[in-house]
């Protein structure tokens, strides 16, 4: 949506090597998308801000209640 500076393009580099590296994000086709922002820090660094609102938007939600800590407990204490 914007153009990105070369300091800008090569911190965005070493954080996607950095998280690859570590299997924290992978590759995907999807058409889905996030809009990365960079944003200077007070010390003069460039921090890196993602929006996730429009990804939000067309994610299934999981309305399942989650089971109490008791409850697990003891269908834990019968396995």
């Amino acid at each position: 949506l914007y153009a990105l500076s070369a300091a800008e393009l090569e911190m965005l580099r070493k954080y996607l090597e950095k998280m690859l590296i570590r299997e924290w994000i992978r590759f995907l086709t999807s058409s889905a998308s996030i809009l990365i922002l960079f944003v200077l820090k007070k010390e003069g660094k460039l921090c890196l801000c993602m929006n996730y609102r429009a990804l939000n938007q067309i994610i299934c939600k999981n309305c399942i209640p989650l089971p109490l800590i008791a409850e697990i407990l003891n269908r834990l204490s019968y396995a």
